[in-house]
């Protein structure tokens, strides 16, 4: 109690101080679990890949220098551009940019 007469409560921390609390905790937590998924991810794919071609297709797609050039020029150049570009046209925030653009870089599979 104070001198003029006013009761002073304690201060307790609610629920919104104790989350921000533990918010870096939790979020090097979902951080390594991303990393791991995602690397999970690229192995699993990679590995379908590799099931569904034989030595001979591979070596035959790595022969052929154009299919090759091609395919780094538009995996790496050309797809990210477009998406950079995209981006830029409509208005997204920076999680669904980033998400746009590496996506851009995934492997699309075009039959001819």
């Amino acid at each position: 109690m104070k001198a003029s007469g006013t009761l002073e409560l304690p201060v307790h921390e609610n629920a919104e101080t104790s989350l921000m609390a533990r918010q870096p905790m939790e979020s090097s937590w979902v951080q390594m679990l991303l990393g791991v998924t995602l690397v999970m991810f690229m192995v699993g794919s990679l590995f379908e890949v590799g099931l569904r071609l034989n030595v001979t297709e591979a070596f035959a797609a790595i022969r052929n220098v154009r299919f090759v050039c091609l395919s780094i020029l538009w995996a790496f150049f050309l797809c990210p551009a477009l998406a950079v570009l995209l981006t830029r046209i409509i208005p997204l925030t920076e999680p669904y940019a980033t998400g746009l653009i590496l996506l851009s870089m995934t492997r699309h599979s075009f039959r001819q």
